[in-house]
């Protein structure tokens, strides 16, 4: 593969000089020697460098696969995540070929046993850091950098758990109570909290949200996507105060404004959601969860009340509903689904109600009101039960 990447041909006597013809890839250059003995020992040195490169210091490997990644269209955010992954794992100090199968194992086994910010490394995340591994490694070795991968034979520790603890209905149904209380006070991390419930976004994605995106008089919030093209989606607002209260966000501000963050350049990091997630949740009485966790559990809770799992897998931002269905669906939610289907369809149906006149006037006085004065009776009629 390294000769027809790079080759020597020569020497060519060129008056009184010698000349080389070095082709690396597609480019071709000429070197010269005063003497034939010079110019095959000067061949012959190249043809060594060739054969046996200098080592390569990890970190300028590293820097060539992220640019690499990154000319490849990687979203920023995952690159972001990728870089800070492997440059906090890998020892930066040393070259290439340094990292030997033993000391790759070892590296990857204390990384189990490591005690974060939030407790011991749940298995899921050094999973995905050994995969990070073993693809930037195999990358070197086709890149001629290294003979072999030293992380290929290391194996996962642990068995990873799948999705996030979520929260009970009426659990949920307190925080999110809470959540849209606090954001009517002018607490920004609660309605923003409020939409990652509601609206199934990721935290990047809600911190992420432009002044502009809130559409459609607020019946409508446009998400440009942290990750692929899936994740760009429009998305119907369906609760009235979650709406009135974007507005209200809105007002006054100008359209490329973040919507979470007056006055910022750049989104918050996602451990503003985090943070104060844990005080709703401590405030609310209710298990403390994780901001993705509110992905699945809307996910959960749609799949629960009928919703077709390939239309939740849109929403989330998905490009398959068998993601959604392994990575955030609660164990019982199909489940539920199935069996409330079915209890609905066999149930015998209550026998309807006799005609009469004056329900018949209430409908047609119900039928000439607007919209918009139909939307308000009966919030008021849902505020008096």
């Amino acid at each position: 593969m390294r000769e027809k990447l790079f080759s020597v041909l020569g020497p060519y006597r060129e008056r009184k000089k010698w000349r080389l013809v070095v082709f690396e890839g597609e480019a071709r250059k000429s070197m010269f020697a005063d003497s034939a003995d010079e110019a095959l020992r000067l061949k012959e040195s190249l043809l060594h460098l060739r054969d046996n490169p200098p080592e390569r210091p990890l970190c300028a490997a590293l820097n060539d696969y992220l640019a690499e990644k990154q000319a490849a269209g990687l979203h920023a955010t995952s690159l972001r995540k990728l870089q800070a992954q492997l440059r906090a794992f890998l020892p930066q100090e040393i070259r290439l070929g340094e990292l030997t199968a033993q000391g790759a194992a070892e590296l990857y086994r204390d990384e189990t046993l490591r005690v974060g910010r939030f407790g011991k490394i749940h298995a899921a995340t050094h999973h995905l850091l050994l995969r990070s591994c073993k693809a930037f490694f195999e990358w070197a070795v086709t890149r001629g950098y290294l003979a072999a991968n030293p992380f290929r034979a290391v194996k996962p520790i642990g068995k990873a758990k799948r999705g996030k603890p979520q929260l009970r209905e009426d659990e949920a149904r307190k925080l999110s109570a809470l959540l849209l209380s606090a954001a009517s006070q002018g607490e920004e991390a609660a309605l923003a909290l409020s939409v990652q419930l509601l609206m199934a976004l990721r935290s990047a994605e809600v911190l992420a949200l432009r002044v502009r995106d809130v559409d459609s008089s607020g019946w409508k919030l446009v998400v440009e996507g942290t990750k692929t093209a899936n994740a760009r989606r429009a998305l119907p607002v369906k609760s009235e105060p979650l709406r009135l209260l974007l507005l209200r966000r809105c007002t006054g501000r100008k359209p490329d404004d973040l919507l979470f963050g007056t006055g910022r350049g750049r989104p918050y990091c996602t451990d503003f959601l985090w943070d104060n997630l844990r005080r709703y949740c401590v405030a609310a009485a209710v298990p403390i969860v994780c901001p993705h966790s509110l992905r699945g559990l809307h996910a959960s809770l749609a799949v629960r009340h009928g919703a077709s799992l390939k239309f939740v897998a849109e929403a989330l931002g998905h490009g398959s509903d068998e993601i959604t269905r392994r990575h955030y669906l609660a164990a019982d939610a199909l489940r539920e689904s199935s069996l409330s289907q079915v209890a609905e369809l066999l149930t015998p149906k209550p026998p309807a109600p006799e005609a009469s006149p004056e329900l018949d006037k209430l409908a047609e006085a119900l039928c000439a009101l607007s919209p918009e004065h139909l939307r308000k009776l009966l919030l008021a009629v849902a505020s008096h039960r």
